[in-house]
């Protein structure tokens, strides 16, 4: 069979699909840009696929914080994805039994792999985010369920209530 019969029995569509796959690890090689959209693309699909698959487990114990350790354990492979390899130290440092406040200066949506990498280790730990992410699909729910809690940064006065009942609960859950 020749290359034009070939290419006969195929639609324009077929074609075109097939040539940008075959395409695609040369242009991966050769631009940074491609290769940086490509990795979050597949980091956020990873992350929100993963998120809608876990999110009958997580309706079992609503507003648990410890849902968070069932998800990192999935969602922290989304690290080999974007290519961060982590190094947790000072563990030895870390008394479960105790509350801790961690403060982070979230600088990117990659920095959830790291909590991810220590949801594990601390057991009972919550996040402090801002209220649009609770509207993120899948993720947002899952989220919430897993005991977030969402704060509203433009009006300061229900943040604060809001931060004080975190606080009053993470002593009394033994929270992080």
């Amino acid at each position: 069979m020749s290359i034009s019969a070939m290419a006969s029995s195929y639609s324009y569509p077929e074609l075109f699909l097939a040539g940008f796959i075959f395409t695609l690890p040369f242009i991966y090689e050769k631009s940074n840009v491609f290769r940086y959209y490509l990795k979050f693309f597949l980091y956020y699909a990873y992350v929100l696929i993963t998120c809608t698959i876990l999110l009958p487990v997580v309706l079992l114990y609503p507003r648990d914080v410890t849902n968070l350790v069932v998800a990192s354990k999935f969602c922290r492979y989304a690290s080999y994805i974007v290519g961060i390899e982590w190094e947790l130290r000072g563990m030895e440092n870390w008394d479960s039994e105790q509350c801790f406040i961690v403060i982070s200066n979230h600088q990117s949506s990659l920095d959830i792999l790291g909590m991810f990498e220590m949801w594990p280790r601390m057991k009972r730990c919550t996040v402090v985010a801002k209220r649009p992410l609770m509207f993120a699909g899948a993720f947002g729910f899952g989220a919430w369920l897993s005991g977030l809690v969402f704060i509203d940064r433009l009006k300061t006065n229900r943040a604060r209530l809001l931060m004080r009942e975190a606080t009053e609960r993470t002593i009394q859950e033994k929270v992080i």
